[in-house]
């Protein structure tokens, strides 16, 4: 699945939540173990899942047909926050992540919104660069919420 693609991204419908919630799982499992303390997402239900995306939405993407992406938005005080972003391992690197955050940041303008905000652990060395290439900025850092480890909230104005 390495080859040039199309990657095409929707809306997910209220009967696909438990396809956004399946990938969101599997494209964690790698943090498990890993983490300290663990990732959230591996404990969280698909009545979890259902209870934030009612706050906002969610989007799957989509490589050849096949979704191998997902992500979820809740409108929040001034922003749109984006999380649990998720792509299946066969098909990173292809570029699912970028264009589901760029429909999310599409999505929050139609929403009226003009900042779009995300969190990431600050040992995500990786995840802090592609942020920022994408044009996100460091708000804020603060310990995690159950201890260990720094999370860092970074933040993107949209034009």
């Amino acid at each position: 699945m390495r080859n040039p693609a199309t990657v095409e991204v929707r809306i997910a419908s209220d009967d696909e939540l438990p396809l956004v919630y399946e990938i969101m799982r599997a494209a964690f499992e790698e943090y498990r173990g890993v983490l300290d303390p663990p990732s959230g997402a591996l404990v969280e239900t698909l009545d979890d899942a259902r209870r934030s995306t009612a706050k906002g939405g969610a989007v799957l993407g989509f490589v050849e047909d096949r979704a191998v992406g997902s992500a979820r938005f809740e409108r929040r005080t001034g922003h749109v926050y984006c999380w649990r972003i998720a792509v299946l391992p066969v098909a990173r690197g292809r570029g699912v992540a970028t264009a589901m955050l760029e429909h999310i940041h599409g999505e929050a303008r139609r929403l009226g919104y003009r900042e779009v905000r995300l969190a990431t652990r600050e040992v995500m060395e990786s995840n802090l660069r592609y942020y920022r290439k994408l044009g996100y900025e460091v708000v804020s850092r603060a310990p995690h919420p159950s201890g260990g480890g720094i999370v860092v909230e970074l933040a993107k104005r949209l034009l």
